[in-house]
């Protein structure tokens, strides 16, 4: 595959000009290990039938780091493998969660999970391609106001669908999905998150998952 992507990319650059082929070809990586790590995970949540949940946790999830970065591991299918069995949970979660008609619990856990976040995206953004902390730079901070941007419009959404639509079982589904995705990308942010990736990261590396 890889050699599919270097050959691909090559071509794109002979055709558009551009010379950077490393770049390309960091940028078909990246959207092919999105593309199939959605597939994974889309097949194997429908097969345990948390496929709501689980993708919209996961795209929760990545519309966050995306602006505020989180813990990585260190190939492309690790953080696939990985991800993928914390996204299977958290669909797990989400569905139990959704079972709950109570509007009050909802209410308290968007709060609990708002606020960390919020303080999270502050204190641990990290720019992964800069390395270094979002405050510490101009476009660091934009991408930080942005983060915070993105978070405001998910709770904006659940604040929607908690005040019209709550007892409305996919409501309460999108609701507990969002609150998960938030959750998880607040905690991959945290040094303990990073800690837990670098063990599961070895773990994976034990089992030999290239």
């Amino acid at each position: 595959m890889s050699n599919l992507i270097h050959n691909f990319a090559h071509r794109i650059s002979r055709e558009t000009g551009y010379k950077d082929t490393g770049i390309i070809s960091f940028g078909l990586q990246s959207l092919f290990s999105l593309i199939s790590g959605y597939a994974v995970l889309g097949l194997l949540s429908f097969i345990l039938k948390v496929f709501p949940h689980a993708i919209i946790a996961a795209f929760v999830s990545s519309s966050l780091r995306v602006f505020s970065g989180g813990s990585h591991a260190s190939s492309s299918l690790r953080c696939t493998v990985y991800g993928t069995v914390m996204f299977l949970a958290l669909g797990g979660i989400a569905a139990a969660l959704a079972a709950f008609n109570s509007i009050f619990l909802f209410v308290t856990l968007t709060i609990l999970i708002a606020l960390p976040a919020m303080v999270a995206i502050f204190k641990y953004g990290y720019a992964t391609t800069h390395k270094k902390p979002l405050n510490s730079y101009a476009h660091g901070r934009k991408l930080r106001t942005i983060a915070i941007t993105v978070l405001f419009a998910w709770l904006i959404t659940i604040a929607y669908l908690l005040y019209y639509h709550f007892f409305s079982l996919s409501s309460r589904v999108f609701i507990a999905s969002i609150l998960t995705g938030i959750a998880w990308h607040t905690f991959c942010l945290t040094p303990l998150g990073h800690k837990v990736n670098e063990v599961a990261d070895k773990k994976l590396q034990k089992l030999r998952v290239s």
